[in-house]
C-alpha cells in the first residue's frame, strides 16, 4: 500500500515533533483560559457585625500566575498555590493559625462564585464565596 506524499509529511511531522500537537492543543486551551490579572475583593459580616474586606492581587497570563491576597489593614501575604483550570479556580491563605481554601468558578469577566473552607485549631467551616474584579478607576485610587 502507498502512502501519498502529504499523508507522508505529516507523519513525518508527528514523528520528529512529538511535542508540536500537545503544544497547539495547550495553546488553544490557555486562549479560552479566563484572564485573572488584576484585584479581586469581596467581603463578609462577622457574627459582631463588623465587615471585613480581602483583596486578592494576581499577576501573570493562563496558568502561570502569582497573586498575594490583603484581608482589611493586615500586611498582604503570599498565596503559594493558586490554580486555574479550564473556568476553575482554587488557591489557599495562611495567616498564623488561620487556612482559608477557597474554590470557585469564574463566571464572567468580573466575577468569580464558589465556596471557601476555613479551618481555625481544626475545626472547619465552609462558606459561600463571590468575587468582583476591581476596575481599573478602583485600583489606581487605592494606591
Amino acid at each position: 500500500m502507498r502512502i501519498p506524499f502529504r499523508v507522508q509529511g505529516v507523519l513525518v511531522a508527528l514523528i520528529f515533533l512529538p511535542g508540536m500537537p500537545f503544544d497547539l492543543a495547550r495553546a488553544a486551551v490557555a486562549a479560552d483560559a479566563p484572564k485573572l490579572a488584576g484585584n479581586w475583593t469581596w467581603s463578609w459580616k462577622a457574627t459582631d457585625g463588623e465587615e471585613h474586606r480581602h483583596v486578592l492581587e494576581i499577576e501573570g497570563v493562563g496558568t502561570k500566575l502569582a497573586a498575594r491576597e490583603r484581608f482589611d489593614d493586615l500586611e498582604p501575604v503570599r498565596v503559594s498555590d493558586l490554580k486555574l483550570n479550564a473556568k476553575k479556580v482554587r488557591f489557599s491563605v495562611v495567616r498564623g493559625d488561620r487556612r482559608a481554601e477557597y474554590s470557585g468558578v469564574v463566571a464572567d469577566s468580573s466575577t468569580i462564585n464558589g465556596t471557601v473552607t476555613v479551618t481555625v485549631d481544626g475545626q472547619a467551616t465552609e462558606f459561600v464565596w463571590k468575587a468582583k474584579r476591581e476596575t481599573a478607576a478602583k485600583t489606581t485610587k487605592a494606591k
